[in-house]
């Protein structure tokens, strides 16, 4: 894929990854489609923290974040704010422009893939994974 160049294209890309890692996530037993909620469910298990390992495979491997000039470009034409966050909050703030401009790339698309994940994730407010403002 070229250099993403817009909050759209990121979702789109994202999406993507999402689906794979559900359908990961499903075909291992973690999860399993509810038609009545119209969504995956749980099937018990770790399918959290599978889901976060994989979310953050997803980023870390990502050629938007390996590649700098397409880091870069994600960081210049998307809404970066969660990816900001992110290397605020763990304090690795340092280094080349390069890396940073890295670093904004993999904590925007983790936090992103995270929530298409949970978007399609149902989850009752009686499951301890259960967060309803939704940002995961």
């Amino acid at each position: 894929m070229d250099t993403i160049k817009s909050d759209h294209e990121l979702n789109k890309y994202v999406g993507g990854v999402a689906d794979e890692i559900l359908e990961e996530l499903a075909d291992s037993g973690l999860l399993v489609w509810s038609r009545g909620y119209g969504a995956y469910t749980g099937a018990g298990g770790d399918w959290y923290d599978r889901a976060d390992e994989l979310a953050h495979e997803a980023a870390d491997g990502s050629e938007h974040v390996i590649y700098t000039h397409k880091a870069h470009a994600l960081c210049q034409h998307c809404d970066t704010y969660r990816g900001e966050e992110f290397v605020e909050d763990c304090g690795v703030a340092t280094g080349s422009y390069d890396e940073l401009a890295s670093r904004i790339a993999y904590g925007e698309l983790r936090h992103r893939i995270w929530l298409a994940i949970r978007r399609d994730v149902s989850l009752d407010s009686h499951h301890p994974d259960f967060d309803p403002v939704g940002e995961g």
